[in-house]
């Protein structure tokens, strides 16, 4: 899956096609598992990722944990932590901790947190959620409304019509939208707002974040990613992410 991402900026515009080069972009890749991940809450020590200090050299680094590798430029994290964690409860649209994930009645999942220097109201993530069985069908622990979004989101992307059709229900208008494949499947990245807390809040580059939304093609596994719209990523990023189960 390649995503074009944009650079840092407080006002939202389109994202403009990146200038031909000579040289191939770096293309980021991560495995899926093909199996549900179990087992009880097991973190893993941060593995630090040295930096290069040239402003124009992107060098690609490699993380793996339990069945899911990411390739990554080098300045987007200072270090990768994986955790596995079990379901939990929480309240619903926040979670325990972090930005609005499937939380409740999830399977054990898996979650990666990237490191790095920015103030934002929530860390950046990469979580992989298992939503269906091998038979095809919803976990019925998810509840209704989680239901209702996999399955909109599954014949969003199969279909790839509006993005602005994505998510009727969002207060917020949705912006830079498109389709990204990946290599076993199809995601959306758009930019989101997502509060830090209840109630009103202002919008800001604090509060602003890319989201990427996939499903692999057999359906089994959720790909959401939150990264702050304040990061440099046409420069630190380039082009993310390819998954293979």
């Amino acid at each position: 899956m390649l995503i074009a991402c944009a650079g840092a900026e407080t006002a939202v515009s389109p994202i403009p096609d990146a200038p031909p080069t000579t040289e191939p972009a770096p293309v980021e890749e991560a495995a899926l598992p093909t199996t549900a991940p179990a087992g009880e809450e097991t973190p893993v020590a941060e593995v630090d990722t040295p930096r290069d200090d040239s402003s124009t050299i992107l060098l690609p680094r490699d993380y793996s944990y339990e069945g899911v590798s990411l390739r990554y430029n080098d300045t987007l994290a200072r270090a990768i932590s994986g955790e596995k964690l079990a379901a939990m409860a929480g309240v619903y649209g926040f979670g325990v901790d972090g930005p609005p994930l499937f939380y409740n009645g999830v399977p054990d999942f898996i979650r990666l947190t990237l490191a790095n220097d920015l103030t934002a109201v929530h860390p950046t993530l990469l979580v992989i959620q298992p939503i269906r069985d091998d038979g095809g069908q919803l976990y019925s622990s998810y509840v209704e409304y989680d239901q209702d979004r996999f399955n909109r989101l599954s014949e969003q992307l199969r279909t790839q019509s509006d993005p602005a059709l994505a998510n009727p229900d969002a207060f917020f208008p949705v912006i830079q939208a498109s389709y990204l494949p990946f290599q076993n499947g199809t995601a959306l990245r758009q930019v989101s707002h997502i509060p830090g807390s209840m109630g009103p809040t202002d919008i800001n580059n604090r509060n602003l974040f890319y989201t990427v939304e996939g499903i692999t093609e057999n359906g089994r596994y959720f790909l959401g990613c939150f990264i702050q719209k304040g990061m440099e990523l046409a420069s630190c990023w380039g082009r993310f992410v390819a998954f293979k189960a």
